[in-house]
């Protein structure tokens, strides 16, 4: 959902000062913007039908990342500039 800023951003920057009707319905992704965009992509892969594996409530990161590990292993664990690990490249 974009933040109360990007909408202020959004319409200061409007002729009519943000008073036409919106292209979109109220909290879709603009895909115009390419952070909404990517957060929304994002928040979409990772969305689960099943439960999460976080229902165990693991005491500690080890045990977290154990049971991640686990039940998704060829997930991405890592990702950065230069790359990306799954779960079963880390374990």
């Amino acid at each position: 959902m974009p933040s109360p800023e990007i909408g202020r951003q959004r319409r200061d920057h409007q002729p009519d000062g943000g008073q036409s009707k919106p292209a979109a319905p109220a909290g879709s992704a603009d895909p115009g913007i390419p952070l909404q965009r990517d957060r929304a992509a994002v928040w979409a892969e990772h969305s689960a039908a099943e439960p999460s594996a976080l229902q165990d409530d693991p005491a500690d990161l080890p045990a977290l990342f154990d049971a991640v590990a686990a039940r998704w292993p060829d997930a991405k664990a890592l990702v950065c500039r230069t790359g990306e690990a799954t779960f079963r490249e880390l374990d």
